[in-house]
C-alpha cells in the first residue's frame, strides 16, 4: 500500500512511502503519482504535515511532494522543488528530480493551469 509505518521522529503520525518505481528519467511518473497525491490530501487539507519518503529521498519522493505543491499553489516545477527542499531536514535535504521526472511535472503543471 501507499502508507508505511511512521518513523518515530515524525510526530504528526502521517507518512507516505512512494510506491516502488525506478528513479530513472524514462520512468512513467503518471502511473503511480496520482494515487500518491490522493493519499497526501487529507492530512495536508487539515493543516497537518506528512512525511513523504522513498528509498533514497532524492527524486521520487521529491517529485511526489513537488507535484502536490504545484497542484495546490500553482508553483512552477522549480518553485515546488525549492519549497520541498526548504522543508527538508534542517532545510537542506538536497532535493532534486531527475530530468525525465521534471519534464513530466512540467507537463502536469501545464495541464493543471489549463484547467484553471
Amino acid at each position: 500500500g501507499l502508507r508505511s509505518p511512521t518513523p518515530p521522529e515524525h510526530r504528526d503520525g502521517h507518512s507516505l512511502e512512494v510506491p516502488t518505481a525506478l528513479d530513472e528519467p524514462h520512468e512513467q511518473v503518471f502511473l503511480w503519482i496520482a494515487s500518491a497525491i490522493a493519499a497526501l490530501g487529507a492530512p495536508v487539507e487539515g493543516g497537518g504535515a506528512i512525511l513523504v519518503h522513498c528509498a533514497q529521498g532524492q527524486s521520487r519522493s521529491v517529485a511526489t511532494a513537488a507535484l502536490a505543491a504545484m497542484l495546490r499553489t500553482g508553483f512552477t516545477v522549480a518553485e515546488a522543488v525549492a519549497a520541498v527542499d526548504g522543508a527538508g531536514i534542517g532545510g537542506l535535504c538536497g532535493a532534486g528530480v531527475n530530468r525525465g521526472f521534471a519534464c513530466q511535472l512540467a507537463l502536469a503543471g501545464a495541464m493543471a493551469a489549463h484547467k484553471r
